[in-house]
């Protein structure tokens, strides 16, 4: 997951803020003359959503509407957080198949490239040394880890076997190279 700065600052935002609220939220009933634990324990089961009931009677109406704040505001703070993470989540999947779909349509207009097979220790020597010739690269490769590093460092790349004659045209489905 390539999360976002902004989605990743959402993240960290929400969760100092349902801290504090957390925390506002023990020193209420600690104030109302609850023992930290049970201070502790009211704010988990309320924030929570968990509803076993009340660890000591609310019979002030002040306590009540305390209460419902902090229903209200951890509810809010965990959402945030939760939205954050899915925003985390969607933009990295999003951004994958953007940038998939930038490089089939760049593979596809080149013309006169090498295609290297195999990112390996000597492949990478090789990219590295037509790239600094000015010469197209394409990678083929069947390691996910090797493809990432030469998206990386900038290479077009086609999943696939190349020893093997088989290959992920732009990472679609398998297909034979022409004769």
């Amino acid at each position: 997951m390539d999360a976002s700065p902004a989605a990743i600052a959402r993240i960290r935002r929400g969760l100092l803020v349902l801290a504090a609220i957390v925390g506002v939220a023990v020193a209420g009933y600690m104030i109302a003359g609850w023992s930290f634990l049970d201070s502790v324990y009211m704010v988990v089961i309320t924030v929570f959503g968990v509803g076993y009931g009340e660890v000591h009677p609310l019979d002030h109406p002040g306590l009540k509407v305390f209460t419902i704040g902090v229903i209200l505001a951890g509810c809010s703070a965990g959402l945030w957080v939760v939205g954050g993470v899915v925003e985390s989540m969607a933009e990295g999947t999003i951004n994958q198949a953007l940038g998939r779909k930038r490089m089939t349509r760049q593979i596809d207009g080149l013309s006169g490239h090498t295609i290297v097979c195999g990112f390996g220790r000597v492949g990478q020597m090789l990219c590295k040394e037509l790239a600094d010739a000015g010469v197209a690269v394409v990678v083929i490769d069947s390691d996910p880890v090797r493809l990432a590093q030469a998206e990386v460092l900038g290479y077009p790349v086609v999943a696939g076997d190349a020893a093997g004659a088989t290959y992920q045209k732009h990472s679609t489905r398998p297909q034979r190279p022409p004769a």
